[in-house]
Protein backbone atom coordinates (compact mmCIF):
# COMPACT_ATOMS: atom_id res chain seq x y z
CA UNK A 1 0.00 0.00 0.00
CA UNK A 2 1.47 3.60 -0.82
CA UNK A 3 1.66 6.70 1.35
CA UNK A 4 -1.29 8.39 -0.56
CA UNK A 5 -3.52 5.06 -0.43
CA UNK A 6 -3.13 5.32 3.28
CA UNK A 7 -3.95 8.76 3.60
CA UNK A 8 -7.16 8.74 1.51
CA UNK A 9 -8.49 5.52 3.91
CA UNK A 10 -8.00 7.92 7.13
CA UNK A 11 -9.17 11.01 5.28
CA UNK A 12 -12.09 8.79 4.59
CA UNK A 13 -12.71 7.04 8.05
CA UNK A 14 -11.94 10.86 9.46
CA UNK A 15 -15.13 11.85 7.42
CA UNK A 16 -17.17 8.39 8.49
CA UNK A 17 -16.73 9.19 12.54
CA UNK A 18 -17.06 13.06 11.99
CA UNK A 19 -20.72 12.33 10.83
CA UNK A 20 -21.40 9.55 12.92
CA UNK A 21 -20.30 12.03 15.83
CA UNK A 22 -22.78 15.09 14.23
CA UNK A 23 -25.93 13.19 14.03
CA UNK A 24 -25.34 11.59 17.58
CA UNK A 25 -24.93 14.78 18.89
CA UNK A 26 -27.66 15.78 16.47
CA UNK A 27 -29.83 13.04 17.83
CA UNK A 28 -28.99 13.72 21.60
CA UNK A 29 -30.09 16.87 21.23
CA UNK A 30 -33.42 15.94 19.57
CA UNK A 31 -34.26 13.77 22.46
CA UNK A 32 -32.82 15.34 25.74
CA UNK A 33 -33.71 19.07 24.05
CA UNK A 34 -36.52 19.47 22.00
CA UNK A 35 -38.92 16.84 23.81
CA UNK A 36 -38.00 18.23 27.45
CA UNK A 37 -41.89 19.62 28.88
CA UNK A 38 -41.79 23.76 30.21
CA UNK A 39 -44.77 24.16 32.67
CA UNK A 40 -45.49 26.82 34.37
CA UNK A 41 -47.60 26.89 37.71
CA UNK A 42 -49.28 29.58 38.92
CA UNK A 43 -50.52 30.47 42.27
CA UNK A 44 -53.48 32.79 43.69
CA UNK A 45 -54.79 33.64 46.57
CA UNK A 46 -58.80 34.03 45.01
CA UNK A 47 -60.70 34.37 48.31
CA UNK A 48 -60.98 34.63 51.94
CA UNK A 49 -64.31 33.98 54.26
CA UNK A 50 -64.17 33.93 57.91
CA UNK A 51 -66.59 30.36 59.46
CA UNK A 52 -66.89 30.26 62.77
CA UNK A 53 -63.77 31.27 64.56
CA UNK A 54 -61.83 30.15 61.26
CA UNK A 55 -60.54 31.18 57.64
CA UNK A 56 -61.59 29.02 54.39
CA UNK A 57 -58.93 30.36 52.16
CA UNK A 58 -59.19 29.48 48.38
CA UNK A 59 -56.54 29.35 46.03
CA UNK A 60 -56.15 28.88 42.23
CA UNK A 61 -53.72 26.28 40.90
CA UNK A 62 -53.23 27.27 37.26
CA UNK A 63 -50.94 24.74 34.70
CA UNK A 64 -49.98 25.79 31.37
CA UNK A 65 -47.61 23.91 29.28
CA UNK A 66 -45.65 27.22 27.60
CA UNK A 67 -43.39 24.27 25.99
CA UNK A 68 -43.34 22.53 22.45
CA UNK A 69 -44.13 19.02 23.66
CA UNK A 70 -47.09 17.30 25.19
CA UNK A 71 -46.64 16.40 29.22
CA UNK A 72 -48.21 13.27 30.36
CA UNK A 73 -49.06 13.61 34.17
CA UNK A 74 -47.79 10.97 36.81
CA UNK A 75 -49.29 13.11 39.42
CA UNK A 76 -50.07 16.44 41.02
CA UNK A 77 -50.31 17.82 44.35
CA UNK A 78 -50.70 20.23 46.69
CA UNK A 79 -49.52 20.83 50.48
CA UNK A 80 -50.14 23.48 52.40
CA UNK A 81 -48.61 24.81 56.23
CA UNK A 82 -48.63 27.76 58.05
CA UNK A 83 -46.24 30.16 58.16
CA UNK A 84 -45.30 31.47 61.29
CA UNK A 85 -44.21 35.45 60.82
CA UNK A 86 -42.98 37.29 63.83
CA UNK A 87 -40.96 40.72 64.30
CA UNK A 88 -37.28 39.86 64.75
CA UNK A 89 -34.33 41.38 63.96
CA UNK A 90 -33.74 39.67 60.39
CA UNK A 91 -35.56 40.95 57.67
CA UNK A 92 -36.93 38.20 56.10
CA UNK A 93 -37.33 34.56 56.46
CA UNK A 94 -35.99 32.07 54.15
CA UNK A 95 -38.49 28.99 53.38
CA UNK A 96 -36.85 25.74 51.70
CA UNK A 97 -38.50 24.26 48.71
CA UNK A 98 -38.41 20.72 50.47
CA UNK A 99 -40.32 22.18 53.51
CA UNK A 100 -43.95 20.94 52.26
CA UNK A 101 -44.35 17.96 52.43
CA UNK A 102 -46.23 16.45 49.23
CA UNK A 103 -47.47 12.97 50.26
CA UNK A 104 -49.28 14.69 53.52
CA UNK A 105 -50.82 17.00 50.41
CA UNK A 106 -53.53 15.86 48.58
CA UNK A 107 -54.04 15.20 44.86
CA UNK A 108 -55.49 17.93 42.39
CA UNK A 109 -56.14 17.75 38.80
CA UNK A 110 -56.99 13.77 39.12
CA UNK A 111 -58.69 13.95 35.67
CA UNK A 112 -56.16 15.42 33.76
CA UNK A 113 -54.08 12.85 31.93
CA UNK A 114 -51.79 15.18 30.33
CA UNK A 115 -51.73 18.70 29.07
CA UNK A 116 -50.57 19.43 25.61
CA UNK A 117 -48.55 22.40 24.42
CA UNK A 118 -50.29 26.03 24.87
CA UNK A 119 -53.23 24.43 27.11
CA UNK A 120 -53.93 25.98 29.81
CA UNK A 121 -55.94 24.59 33.01
CA UNK A 122 -56.72 25.29 36.79
CA UNK A 123 -58.75 24.07 39.75
CA UNK A 124 -59.59 25.92 42.78
CA UNK A 125 -58.20 24.55 45.96
CA UNK A 126 -59.76 25.57 49.46
CA UNK A 127 -57.75 25.11 53.33
CA UNK A 128 -59.19 26.05 56.46
CA UNK A 129 -56.89 28.17 58.66
CA UNK A 130 -57.13 27.85 62.59
CA UNK A 131 -54.95 30.76 64.06
CA UNK A 132 -52.69 31.40 60.99
CA UNK A 133 -53.34 34.21 58.57
CA UNK A 134 -49.68 33.32 56.82
CA UNK A 135 -49.64 29.93 55.28
CA UNK A 136 -47.51 28.99 52.21
CA UNK A 137 -48.81 26.66 49.53
CA UNK A 138 -46.88 24.40 47.19
CA UNK A 139 -47.92 22.33 44.37
CA UNK A 140 -45.34 19.87 42.58
CA UNK A 141 -46.31 18.51 39.14
CA UNK A 142 -44.58 14.97 37.99
CA UNK A 143 -44.18 13.96 34.04
CA UNK A 144 -44.94 10.57 34.04
CA UNK A 145 -41.82 7.78 33.07
CA UNK A 146 -39.46 10.31 34.22
CA UNK A 147 -37.80 12.39 36.73
CA UNK A 148 -38.90 15.32 35.68
CA UNK A 149 -41.35 17.63 37.90
CA UNK A 150 -41.72 20.87 38.57
CA UNK A 151 -42.68 22.73 41.53
CA UNK A 152 -44.14 26.06 42.65
CA UNK A 153 -44.62 27.83 46.28
CA UNK A 154 -46.19 30.41 47.46
CA UNK A 155 -46.54 32.37 50.65
CA UNK A 156 -49.99 34.27 51.15
CA UNK A 157 -51.30 36.82 53.96
CA UNK A 158 -55.32 35.60 54.48
CA UNK A 159 -55.69 38.93 56.27
CA UNK A 160 -55.16 41.63 53.06
CA UNK A 161 -58.30 39.69 50.94
CA UNK A 162 -56.23 40.52 48.31
CA UNK A 163 -55.67 39.04 45.02
CA UNK A 164 -51.90 37.97 45.85
CA UNK A 165 -50.59 36.06 42.46
CA UNK A 166 -47.08 34.71 42.46
CA UNK A 167 -45.86 32.54 39.43
CA UNK A 168 -42.76 30.14 39.61
CA UNK A 169 -41.18 27.79 36.90
CA UNK A 170 -39.16 24.98 38.92
CA UNK A 171 -37.02 22.27 37.53
CA UNK A 172 -36.74 19.56 40.43
CA UNK A 173 -34.45 16.59 39.41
Amino acid sequence: MKIDDVKTWVDIINSIVATLAILTAGWWFLLSRSLAGTLQITLTLTGVDKVNNSLAVTVRVQIKNVGRTRIKKDYCAVAAKAVNIRSSSEPSTIMEAGSLDYSQGREIFRSLTEIEPNEETFQDVAFALREATFFAVGVRLKRKRTSEAWQAISVFNADDKANVSSQSTLIVP
